[in-house]
């Protein structure tokens, strides 16, 4: 057909497994994002979350991306461009019940200034777009390209939230990471016995480091969410570039890492993660109206000093997971082809 290979999608346990772990990070990260000013745990927790998990969920994307991009599947490419204005109508909407039932003032919705959750979605389109532009360069200096390029624009003020630029060029080294190397070898390499031991040595590094220094690291939380210039950061600004580049290499370690200990086999949580799409989509309003509605002095979150947090957490990551949410998702995806 054209020449064009057509290789049967299986799921593999070892990444729907990392999928439900990210996912369940992303909603525990948004709920916790509110404390960390107020607990230094929480501020430790956070900022740890913060530095791998996107970059992992974007990785992870990459690997699976490639019969799309080789076949240039626009019709699947434009899916994640419908779900970026569903996803846009869904928090308007929100916000505007939210609004009415607690005389709250309505955020500004802004399909072109992405400042929000929602980049992610966006992003997932732009990195499929520009990689099946590119696609008979060579990879491997792509990827070196777009390193550099990234660790470049955190000169540049214009790079922001405009179409969420800054955080797509910023984590698209990670996407075309994932499209370049081999899955089967991957899962090989990681199933290793060395290498989860030093995975696992370095997992407890990082956390140890986090908890001596995380007052030096902290100021510098805005390079993690990958939408501020060098020139807003605190302290080396001229160095902005080669600490963008050391952040590659940490995550590079930190994804081999978690690919490492995450069980390789099928378990109760294998399927939620394999739909951990539809968390993403629904849960971030939803964090918005548990806070406001506990977020007072004597509730339940500061009873249990943010405890509470991360059961609620991984209870809403459970309840989104379910094929009901993901059904919708679906419908959303096919709108415009039916």
């Amino acid at each position: 057909m054209n020449g064009v290979i057509f290789i049967k999608k299986e799921r593999i346990a070892l990444y729907d497994n990392l999928k439900f772990i990210l996912i369940l990070l992303v909603v525990t990260g948004h709920f916790i994002g509110y404390f960390f000013h107020s607990s230094n745990y929480i501020k430790i927790i956070w900022t740890y979350i913060y530095t791998f998990h996107m970059p992992a969920f974007i990785f992870i994307s990459g690997l699976f991306s490639k019969n799309t991009i080789k076949e240039k599947n626009l019709k699947k490419v434009s899916e994640f461009f419908i779900l970026y204005i569903a996803l846009q109508i869904y928090t308007l909407l929100f916000n505007i019940i939210f609004h009415f039932a607690f005389n709250a003032k309505i955020p500004t919705i802004n399909l072109f200034d992405v400042g929000g959750f929602q980049w992610f979605i966006l992003s997932i389109f732009f990195f499929y777009i520009i990689t099946i532009l590119l696609n008979k360069l060579n990879k491997k200096y792509l990827l070196i390209i777009s390193i550099i390029f990234a660790c470049c624009i955190g000169y540049d003020r214009n790079f922001n939230s405009f179409l969420c630029l800054s955080r797509t060029f910023v984590f698209y080294p990670f996407f075309l990471a994932g499209y370049i190397i081999d899955i089967q070898k991957i899962t090989k390499f990681v199933k290793n016995n060395k290498i989860r031991v030093l995975s696992v040595l370095y997992l407890i590094l990082t956390i140890i480091l986090f908890y001596l220094f995380i007052d030096k690291i902290f100021p510098y939380k805005a390079l993690l969410t990958a939408q501020t210039p060098f020139s807003n950061l605190p302290g080396f600004k001229s160095l902005g570039g080669l600490v963008r580049l050391a952040y590659y290499g940490v995550n590079a370690l930190f994804i081999i890492s978690l690919l490492s200990i995450t069980p390789k086999n099928k378990n109760i949580f294998t399927n939620l993660g394999g739909r951990s799409l539809s968390v993403y989509m629904f849960h971030r309003p939803l964090v918005t109206l548990f806070i406001y509605l506990f977020n007072k002095p004597n509730s339940i979150i500061y009873q249990t000093n943010y405890l509470i947090l991360f059961p609620v957490a991984f209870i809403l990551t459970i309840i989104l997971s379910q094929k009901f949410f993901e059904k919708i998702i679906n419908f959303i995806k096919n709108i415009r082809y039916e």
